[in-house]
């Protein structure tokens, strides 16, 4: 039986994903049982979801020309709790969208709180290039680190950062929330093309790695779901000369 791949091209970037599935089981298996996940493997493939999922829209949609933002929190400026926290955030989002405007800049964003057992809260950000002490001021709540994006437009890393900041605050609040990260409206996002290989299994060692493109080796990933069918992802980075802008 062939496996199935998953493919996506992201900015320079592109994303695959092989597998096997109960239709299309590796040879020697057969069909399984379908069998309701764990939920401790439930969230470690929901994390791993959207983590792939925010690389694709980080890669398609940001630069190195944007900004990755940190806004800190005063201790006596601290939230209260989820609702504040949100309210704070969209104030500040109202007043980016505003400097952006007067730009005549779109503002693309994905944001994702920090929120730790003890209170310790952070805000990070990443935002669409513009001038940037024209925002330095813009978060009131605390103080702000800034840096500028990679300039190989690769932030698979960011976007794994960015979920494992999003878990830490749904352990810290508990109770389900809306999404694991925060994009802006108006991002542009990719879409996803799958197929089916004729060959009748895979394995890391065998990714083949076009001429012109490099294998980011931190992406590669092999797991095996709870029904015990095989799954392999990784990254191609396309290799790009001259000037890098951001996407907008």
């Amino acid at each position: 039986m062939p496996y199935y791949t998953w493919e996506a091209r992201a900015g320079i970037t592109m994303s695959i994903c092989n597998y096997h599935d109960r239709s299309r089981p590796e040879p020697g298996m057969g069909r399984r049982k379908k069998t309701k996940p764990t939920p401790e493997s439930q969230r470690k493939n929901n994390m791993r979801r959207a983590a792939q999922r925010l690389t694709l829209d980080l890669n398609e949609n940001f630069g190195p020309d944007c900004w990755y933002l940190t806004w800190n929190y005063s201790p006596d400026k601290r939230p209260k709790d989820r609702r504040e926290l949100l309210q704070q955030v969209s104030k500040t989002l109202r007043k980016l969208r505003n400097i952006y405007k007067k730009s005549g800049k779109p503002l693309k964003y994905v944001w994702v709180s920090e929120v730790g057992p003890r209170g310790a809260c952070h805000i990070h950000i990443v935002v669409s290039g513009i001038t940037l002490n024209l925002i330095r001021d813009v978060w009131i709540y605390g103080g702000m680190y800034i840096e500028p994006l990679r300039k190989d437009r690769n932030y698979r890393q960011l976007a794994e950062y960015f979920v494992k900041y999003s878990e830490k605050t749904r352990q810290t609040y508990g109770g389900k929330q809306a999404g694991r990260y925060n994009p802006s409206r108006n991002l542009t996002h990719v879409k996803i093309e799958r197929r089916r290989r004729r060959k009748k299994t895979f394995a890391a060692d065998e990714i083949k790695v076009p001429e012109g493109w490099y294998l980011d080796k931190g992406s590669v990933q092999e797991w095996i779901n709870d029904q015990g069918y095989k799954y392999l992802y990784y990254i191609l980075v396309q290799i790009e000369r001259g000037p890098e802008r951001c996407r907008t």
